[in-house]
């Protein structure tokens, strides 16, 4: 399967996208601004975001999330009061 290192190996976001779809479980998702759509993917051991602009439909940016404050816009996100 993927790893951080052979997912950022992909050379296109076409093909990264691909792989996100073939390979991956869609977690959780969140808008910006009216803007964007953000999408989280769990690829076995690790996260992707999927940018999607939403006036264009195109997908802007694929980043694997391997740093902390990344997750804060997920994170805030989540309702506490779901959990319990």
């Amino acid at each position: 399967m993927f790893s951080p290192e052979t997912f950022h190996k992909i050379p296109t976001k076409a093909e990264q996208f691909t792989a996100v779809l073939q390979y991956g479980t869609l977690a959780d998702e969140r808008f910006i601004y009216g803007k964007y759509e953000i999408k989280i993917y769990s690829l076995s051991d690790f996260f992707v975001e999927v940018w999607t602009d939403l006036k264009s439909n195109e997908i802007e940016r694929i980043e694997v999330l391997d740093k902390e404050e990344a997750w804060s816009g997920f994170l805030e996100s989540v309702k506490l009061k779901a959990l319990f």
